[in-house]
């Protein structure tokens, strides 16, 4: 039987974003699920509970065993709200894609233009971008994250990320990936967009699904 993954798209977008990578991610044996979210109109948390009702409209294979879940940028903090808020499913492992889970500088940035507010919607509320996702780690999810490292996009424009004289993928500065209690964590000269499109992304991502462990000196 086939292991099943959910994945989570970043704001602005949907789940056709995600295709390339999910494509990957069954070639390597898994059955995937990509779930599209009003990602400006609700807030993290309740888009968590949107993709709690989304895992109970699932059929009873996929309910019966653990899911796993990769999710990107914004995608992240939706997964671990429902971590934190839903325990009557459950879940495997955790691959966080450039998720800005201490919060988000350059969204703190846009924030400071007129359409700024407009623009994140309700990203930005508790749990959010602004500010970070408080997430209790339980001891019981392995969750691993990929962060970018290749400055290249929004927050550049900004004048954010590459402006605190440390990694970022553009958008999202390394130190803002780095969550107290991950399983593990690993860089890779990746823009923040170029996450969803990397094929070492897409394989260390079903490594730490099948191992919970990255792969260190994978090749690009």
């Amino acid at each position: 039987m086939r292991q099943h993954v959910i994945l989570l798209h970043g704001l602005w977008f949907n789940r056709t974003v995600m295709a390339l990578l999910a494509r990957r991610i069954r070639k390597a044996g898994f059955q995937t699920h990509c779930l599209s979210y009003p990602s400006m109109k609700e807030n993290p948390s309740n888009n968590a509970r949107y993709l709690h009702d989304y895992l109970q409209s699932l059929s009873l294979e996929v309910k019966e065993q653990s899911v796993h879940f990769v999710a990107h940028s914004l995608g992240g903090l939706v997964v671990l709200n429902f971590l934190d808020h839903y325990l009557d499913f459950p879940v495997g492992r955790v691959v966080l894609l450039g998720s800005p889970v201490l919060g988000s500088d350059s969204a703190q940035r846009l924030l400071e233009f007129p359409l700024g507010s407009k623009m994140l919607g309700r990203s930005i509320e508790e749990n959010g971008l602004l500010n970070g996702v408080s997430f209790r780690q339980n001891g019981s999810q392995e969750i691993g994250m990929i962060a970018g490292t290749l400055s290249f996009g929004l927050g550049t424009l900004l004048g954010s990320g590459g402006g605190k004289n440390e990694p970022d993928d553009g958008v999202v500065s390394v130190s803002e990936t780095r969550m107290p209690g991950l399983a593990d964590h690993l860089c890779v000269r990746v823009s923040h967009s170029g996450l969803l499109v990397s094929r070492q992304v897409a394989e260390q991502t079903c490594v730490f699904l099948k191992s919970g462990v990255f792969q260190y000196g994978m090749k690009a």
